[in-house]
């Protein structure tokens, strides 16, 4: 592989956004013409495919399974997270934990919904079940530990624990803002729905906090209101997903400026809700006609699109599964030094077994 590891890696998902999503988002902020969403540029994102997603039975997958295909390389079934099922149940080792061992920084942040949900879980937590929350958050804490989690309350969110493990606690948008990130090396951040902070601004301090790492970061931020409004049929709140998705990848690649270490990944985990647009003309600011066929998920593929080291890896019809590839892979041993050759054929071993 000819082309250096990325530095840094980000993932940008937004919870059920298929093509149509993104299309709506389009139409409605510029009434059809061809100016595309900032993912959809190719000039910015010049690598983008269709991904494939269904789960380990080929059925319809949840956010739990094919965000642990996309962290593991690994089908599960329905409702799992980064544990080997079908198979012995064990524990398989997600991006974020290779890539923590890798030096690297570690981030989940999410709105819409809690820090506990499917899909940050599967990037920090190994169990059986999505339901199994306070197994989730007990494997934040003792197991994972990303230096930034960013989400929703809920009640399984122990402080007293998370400050024993030397987390610093925010509540809002001014702890947020308040935060110095020069000096904080772990931070869980969670509110109610009320006082949720702007995707952008939570994203823009993870990134602050986490670049201090001369080894690069991982880094993963979600909207779940996508999912949430195309499981309701209301294209307002996945207009509303899709854009504060945007926000939050427009203060990205103000942050990246012109570096080129940096990878970047925007994608859904499964198409929600079977939404057809219907034909113009359309109207900047009017939402145009759909169709839902269901208020569920669909098999529909969804798209990928990437900028950076080993974007070139996302092109013409990809599985969920080979997102893990794309951001883990490292350049041929060839070209390595001794210990980066002894670490890739650790991280081989480990993922044969």
């Amino acid at each position: 592989w000819a082309d250096p590891a990325p530095k840094n890696i980000i993932i940008f998902q937004g919870d059920g956004m298929g093509f149509a999503h993104a299309k709506l988002t389009q139409i409605f902020n510029t009434g059809g013409t061809t100016t595309p969403l900032t993912f959809q540029n190719t000039a910015l994102f010049p690598y983008q495919a269709s991904m494939t997603h269904n789960n380990a039975s080929n059925q319809t997958t949840d956010s739990a399974a094919s965000a642990t295909a996309m962290a593991t390389g690994v089908k599960v079934s329905n409702g799992v997270l980064s544990v080997r099922t079908p198979g012995n149940g064990g524990d398989m080792p997600t991006v974020l934990e290779i890539l923590k061992g890798r030096g690297k920084s570690t981030g989940l942040v999410t709105v819409g919904t809690d820090l506990l949900d499917a899909s940050p879980a599967a990037y920090g937590a190994h169990v059986s079940s999505r339901s199994d929350r306070t197994g989730i958050f007990s494997d934040y804490m003792n197991g994972s530990q990303p230096n930034v989690l960013f989400g929703g309350t809920t009640g399984e969110i122990n402080e007293t624990t998370a400050t024993g493990k030397g987390y610093s606690i925010v509540r809002n948008t001014t702890d947020v803002n308040n935060l110095n990130a020069n000096s904080v090396s772990k931070v869980l951040g969670h509110w109610n729905s009320s006082n949720e902070p702007a995707l952008s601004t939570l994203t823009n301090k993870a990134l602050d906090i986490l670049d201090n790492n001369p080894n690069g970061f991982f880094l993963f931020v979600e909207n779940e209101e996508v999912d949430e409004g195309a499981h309701a049929n209301s294209r307002t709140r996945v207009v509303n997903g899709v854009t504060s998705l945007l926000g939050a990848i427009d203060a990205t690649l103000a942050w990246k400026g012109n570096r080129n270490d940096t990878l970047i990944l925007v994608l859904g985990d499964h198409e929600t809700g079977g939404l057809t647009i219907g034909s113009g003309p359309y109207t900047q600011g009017t939402l145009p006609n759909v169709t839902w066929s269901t208020g569920g998920h669909t098999s529909t593929p969804i798209g990928v699109y990437a900028l950076g080291p080993n974007a070139s890896m996302v092109s013409g019809t990809i599985d969920n599964t080979d997102i893990f590839n794309i951001v883990t892979t490292v350049p041929e041993p060839a070209t390595l030094g001794l210990g980066a050759m002894t670490g890739l054929l650790l991280l081989r071993r480990r993922r044969a077994a």
